[in-house]
């Protein structure tokens, strides 16, 4: 099966959703699959096209941050319409707005759609409810990673992820251990070590994990918990 992607920022631009869409696709080349990703050109010193570890990267140069930016993208989509004429299947990560004119250009064709987090920094606003709402209509099925799409955008997951880790990597500190093919925490002397990185906003979800740290204590687990952020919800955290 031949699989398009599309993908605002791809390798070798470090990022959760780059990772994600090059993790997939190594799996799915395993498979015998083909996958290319349409992605944006970040660095004027990278190829326009290329192939890593099988993966074939096509990039587009849209220029600026501007209200014509979107028309600049269409036309480069444009440009590489073939890779849509010659896909199998349509997967559109986050970007559904750079697919929109051509979904109707390309009615038959099997398109889905992974929505991988917030834009911005706050509340999600009419538009970004808009066009998650548009996105999950005009596509054959879409994933969430996060069940609090559901929540903030009003979508409705046919799938929710919560992302995914390389389990051969992780080294299991003494306090974990495993239990009915699952993994626990031991109530020992050991201490749990909780890090939280980010603003301090209800979007955020830090009340969420503070309350869920409650019910630890309760349980009479051993924990330190630091926390790196402030914002308006620091007095009642």
């Amino acid at each position: 099966m031949n699989i398009l992607f599309f993908s605002r920022l791809f390798y070798p631009h470090i990022g959760g959703v780059e990772k994600h869409v090059e993790r997939i696709s190594l799996e799915l080349i395993k498979k015998n699959h083909e996958v290319t990703v349409l992605t944006e050109k970040f660095d004027n010193k990278l190829s326009s096209s290329e192939v890593i570890n099988k993966i074939s990267i096509t990039r587009i140069n849209p220029g600026g941050n501007d209200w014509f930016k979107k028309f600049r993208i269409w036309k480069n989509v444009w440009k590489n319409r073939k890779l849509i004429a010659d896909a199998d299947v349509i997967h559109v990560h986050d970007v559904f707005f750079w697919y929109l004119p051509f979904r109707f250009l390309f009615w038959k064709k099997k398109v889905y759609v992974t929505f991988h987090g917030y834009e911005g920094d706050s509340i999600p606003g009419l538009k970004a409810k808009l066009m998650h709402k548009i996105a999950e209509k005009l596509s054959r099925g879409n994933i969430c990673v996060g069940d609090f799409l559901e929540k903030w955008y009003g979508t409705k997951p046919d799938y929710v992820t919560y992302g995914a880790v390389e389990v051969s990597s992780i080294k299991y500190p003494s306090f974990v251990k495993a239990s009915a093919g699952r993994q626990v925490l031991s109530k020992n002397k050991n201490k749990l070590k909780f890090l939280f990185i980010g603003r301090l906003e209800e979007e955020t979800g830090v009340m969420e994990y503070l309350k869920t740290l409650v019910l630890l204590k309760k349980d009479r687990y051993k924990f330190k918990l630091t926390v790196l952020g402030d914002g308006s919800l620091r007095k009642k955290a």
